[in-house]
């Protein structure tokens, strides 16, 4: 890891203010608790915590696509409890966690590190193309806030190019016929964003995002932008007008199911 991303997750780690609530820290298990503890009242974490303008700007950092893809995942599961569900994507996500708690047998796979366990999560910490998976194993597969990161390089894994598309491909394939599909990407006039020179992220339109999903029948669309960080319901119209400049600031969620060939 480079100096540079040491001291980001140095600084995130003592300056979070979750982390440096002290009766929040008494309460890890860690050999740093006490490290944290002391640092947590630096007079310069203590402003961290308190200050408004400080937590505005965290949480418009965190507002993004995630803020809706959970709530519209629970708000439209219907799946019956022994269903078996893959989430595509699982880093950094509560998702797999939550069926998982609830019963339902969850695959997860990720580069990043899923962050925690269940007796009823089964974890691949590889490569989504790299995993072999039966034809027709899952009831209902999650691709939430992942295709527009898949295959691009910057999570160390090699670019692969039209990976949105070959990564649908594989969806296809172990997803059972009449089985659900969850996605979520950030919306708005269709292109790749780069930073600092390097092919960053997808943004899709709705035409482009509905090609994707040949062969799946969408029981559910619903387009997002974000106004003075509020996420607000609108048109596709006007989602399919927006542009992307690093930040997110309109999304596409769908549920769709997978035709009987």
């Amino acid at each position: 890891m480079s100096l540079k991303k040491r001291i980001k997750l140095f600084w995130f780690d003592f300056t979070h203010p979750a982390v440096l609530h002290p009766t929040y820290i008494l309460q890890l298990k860690t050999k740093n608790k006490y490290k944290k503890l002391l640092l947590g009242f630096w007079p310069i974490s203590r402003y961290a915590l308190f200050n408004e303008n400080f937590a505005r700007k965290y949480w418009k950092r965190v507002n993004s696509v995630g803020t809706l893809d959970e709530p519209f995942v629970y708000l439209n599961f219907d799946l019956p409890r022994d269903s078996k569900i893959l989430d595509f994507g699982c880093g950094g996500s509560s998702i797999s966690l939550g069926l998982a708690s609830f019963g339902y047998d969850v695959t997860g796979v990720d580069f990043r590190y899923a962050g925690f366990s269940h007796k009823n999560f089964k974890y691949y910490k590889q490569n989504f193309f790299d995993v072999e998976f039966k034809k027709d194993s899952f009831d209902c597969v999650l691709a939430i806030s992942v295709l527009e990161h898949v295959g691009m390089g910057h999570y160390g894994e090699p670019p692969i190019k039209n990976a949105d598309l070959k990564a649908m491909e594989k969806i296809r394939y172990v997803l059972k016929p009449d089985g659900i599909l969850f996605i979520s990407v950030p919306g708005g006039k269709r292109k790749i964003y780069e930073q600092d020179g390097i092919e960053y992220i997808r943004i899709f339109d709705p035409d482009y995002l509905e090609e994707l999903c040949k062969g799946f029948m969408i029981l559910k669309e619903i387009f997002y932008k974000k106004e003075n960080q509020d996420w607000i319901q609108c048109s596709r119209e006007k989602l399919s007008q927006i542009e992307y400049e690093g930040e997110d600031v309109s999304a596409i969620l769908i549920k769709a199911q997978k035709k009987q060939q």
